[in-house]
């Protein structure tokens, strides 16, 4: 009877760390999913690149997923009617450039990756983070842009689009590459971060398309992420807004560099 007594105990011992087990590694979940969607938004919005960090793709496809529909919530405007898209400080101009530079990404960016070791990326991702501040004030097609009244041209959304598509075949910052294909039209850094995100979906598409699927175990931390990520995305893009109010462009664009190269120090370090 004493023995059975001690089996007993034994078993419920083994019970309740068992358990403690499962808690303790739900909660690192929780952790995870929290953390992905975080990382992945500042990945998203400043010039950085996934391919640095040691991110599960089961997390990562539902994490860009959220930056995306944070994007086109936050820039819902620009499909709406015209009234409406002046309103909320939008044009047709900036329409037509958010299709085409979408368009270019999403058919150039299915061609045949190129892969690299992870220092090498991340060497060429920091540059690439920095260019934008370095080129600003550089501007070979100012001209161009005046003629079209400030907003933006075919040619940017040609250098945009084609810069969207590079950063996803090379593993380079989408960031960076595109912010610096729009200093180099002269644009302040509002309108650089503006039209810089507005066709930063596309590029998430192409990425998401990539991946493949994905099979988060447990499955609830594939809603988590798209959460954290969204909210993440939303939260930040409005911060940038704000910073580009306060901060002369040249500043900006660098504060938004050094981030990125924050970032792939992280990547690389950690």
């Amino acid at each position: 009877m004493v023995r059975k007594y001690k089996n007993l105990s034994q078993v419920k011992g083994k019970v309740y760390l068992l358990r403690g087990v499962h808690t303790l590694i739900l909660m690192l979940g929780f952790i995870i999913a929290l953390l992905t969607g975080l990382l992945t938004a500042l990945i998203v919005l400043f010039p950085a690149s996934a391919v640095v960090f040691s991110m599960d793709v089961n997390l990562l496809v539902p994490a860009y997923a959220g930056a995306l529909v944070a994007l086109l919530f936050y820039f819902r405007e620009l499909l709406s009617k015209e009234p409406i898209m002046a309103l909320k400080g939008f044009s047709p101009a900036q329409l037509r450039y958010a299709i085409l530079a979408t368009t270019l990404t999403l058919v150039l960016g299915f061609l045949p990756r190129l892969s690299g070791g992870k220092v090498e990326l991340a060497i060429a991702g920091i540059i690439v983070a920095l260019l934008p501040a370095i080129a600003y004030g550089f501007k070979p097609l100012e001209g161009l842009r005046k003629t079209f009244e400030e907003e933006p041209t075919p040619v940017d959304a040609v250098s945009v689009g084609i810069a969207q598509a590079l950063a996803i075949l090379f593993s380079l910052p989408r960031g960076g590459m595109s912010a610096l294909a729009l200093a180099l039209s002269g644009y302040d850094a509002k309108r650089i971060l503006r039209f810089s995100l507005q066709v930063a979906p596309a590029y998430l598409v192409v990425e998401i398309i990539r991946a493949g699927q994905c099979q988060p175990r447990p499955k609830w931390l594939g809603p988590l992420t798209f959460t954290s990520s969204f909210f993440v995305t939303f939260l930040l893009v409005w911060l940038l807004f704000k910073l580009t109010e306060r901060l002369e462009s040249r500043t900006f664009l660098a504060f938004y560099g050094v981030v990125g190269v924050i970032l792939y120090l992280m990547g690389v370090l950690i």
